[in-house]
């Protein structure tokens, strides 16, 4: 090659070099300012304030640093291609999810579960029952009957898809313990939903591959068992359970949350979606597209002969940080058995169970909150229920110990399950 050529080969090489280096620099300038990853699900850090100590000096390098490095520009795409590249390794780019056997996807946060590497805490476990016993105590002096519902996570029932290099110790699980607890109490309405799920799921898959959550047809299970325990307050109401009244969806549009924390909802979606045929719990992105997946609770359509209704919070309290998406509504629903008001507090994991539920009672109100007395003490006594039901995921109810460096056992485990379809 002659020195001219080889010249001009140097600067176009160099040139492109030094556009990949400011390529994301520009890309990030260029894009709107976003404060939240829907992809890993958290609140970005915002840009830090200029230092006006010695001490906060000290610290603005690191924290300028970590602003950058959740800021900068093509991040998203440069981290879904990682994520492709760990997973063509059926490996996880990220301590959140744990890719388990046959495509299923489990949260990071559920090892310490599976794997019963200890008892719910006892101060944990005494603190979380004492509040119980005090919302029980307090509802009762106003006649008002309290039920305590804890979903079950994904791996208590689909322990078997867990990968096997994460093995579980033997003994009862922390979800064993509460319960245990709980039952010393029998003034305490707790319901148990794993016997019916573990017996249901011979017969039809009741949780999302892609997903945290039980699907229609596990949340149609757990409605079932809810309202047999109502039903012990309340004689008019029955119990239905809608076994043979779901259709089936071949592949939703997108895969659910675990697959978007993976950077890859868009390859790993949902198959064979159980939807109730007189109710959509698929959301269409827009007219005559093909429907997306979602569990939030806004993308639930309603049966004809129920109301939904926003329900107003007009007070403050502080950051309101209990009151989640200020998610409050109500159900109205004239022809129900039952012609009673029930005050629902929950998460996400009832929001399948929405529709189900609010067939039985003329009125359903719905707090995306944990029954903390302040809370709990203004709803009963604005909307007065005649009974109060409080549901709540397992590892939020019975959080377990955090063990330092459990992804990094799981990474040292050998696998066995390369390949496994997906």
């Amino acid at each position: 090659m002659k020195p001219s050529a080889q010249r001009r080969s140097n600067i176009v090489i160099a040139a492109l070099f030094l556009g990949m280096l400011l390529l994301p620099g520009i890309v990030w300038l260029i894009e709107p300012a976003t404060s939240y990853s829907v992809q890993e699900r958290k609140k970005l850090v915002e840009r830090p304030s200029l230092p006006r100590s010695l001490g906060a000096l000290a610290m603005f390098p690191s924290q300028y640093e970590t602003y950058v490095a959740e800021h900068v520009g093509l991040r998203d795409p440069l981290l879904a291609l990682e994520a492709r590249l760990h997973l063509l390794l059926d490996d996880s780019p990220t301590p959140k999810v744990v890719v388990g056997r046959d495509g299923w996807l489990f949260l990071g946060e559920s090892l310490n579960h599976h794997r019963n590497v200890g008892p719910v805490p006892e101060h944990r476990l005494q603190n979380w029952l004492a509040t119980q016993l005090a919302n029980n105590r307090w509802l009762a002096t106003r006649g008002i009957p309290y039920f305590i519902v804890v979903a079950p996570d994904k791996h208590t029932i689909y322990g078997e898809f867990m990968p096997d290099r994460v093995r579980a110790l033997d003994g009862p699980s922390g979800f064993d313990g509460a319960v245990a607890a709980l039952a010393s109490h029998d003034n305490l309405k707790f319901i148990d939903l794993r016997r019916d799920l573990i017996n249901a799921k011979t017969k039809a898959r009741l949780y999302h591959k892609t997903d945290s959550h039980w699907n229609a047809r596990g949340a149609d299970i757990a409605q079932h068992r809810i309202a047999i325990e109502l039903s012990r307050d309340f004689p008019t109401l029955r119990p239905v359970l809608y076994a043979d009244s779901f259709d089936t969806i071949a592949a939703s549009g997108r895969g659910g949350g675990n697959a978007q924390m993976l950077y890859s909802s868009d390859r790993i979606r949902e198959l064979d979606v159980p939807v109730l045929r007189d109710t959509n719990y698929l959301c269409p992105t827009k007219p005559n597209a093909s429907p997306s997946f979602s569990v939030r609770g806004d993308c639930v359509t309603m049966s004809k002969r129920c109301e939904r209704r926003p329900v107003e919070n007009p007070f403050e309290l502080g950051d309101r940080r209990n009151l989640q998406y200020g998610d409050a509504f109500e159900m109205n629903c004239d022809d129900s058995p039952v012609d009673a008001t029930l005050l629902v507090f929950r998460d996400s994991f009832f929001t399948q169970l929405v529709p189900f539920l609010s067939a039985y009672f003329t009125r359903t109100i719905y707090i995306w909150s944990q029954p903390i007395p302040e809370y709990r003490d203004f709803f009963v006594r604005a909307y007065a229920p005649d009974a109060v039901l409080y549901e709540r995921v397992e590892r939020e109810a019975f959080p377990s110990p955090r063990v330092p460096g459990m992804m990094g056992y799981l990474s040292k485990q050998p696998s066995s399950n390369r390949g496994a379809s997906r």
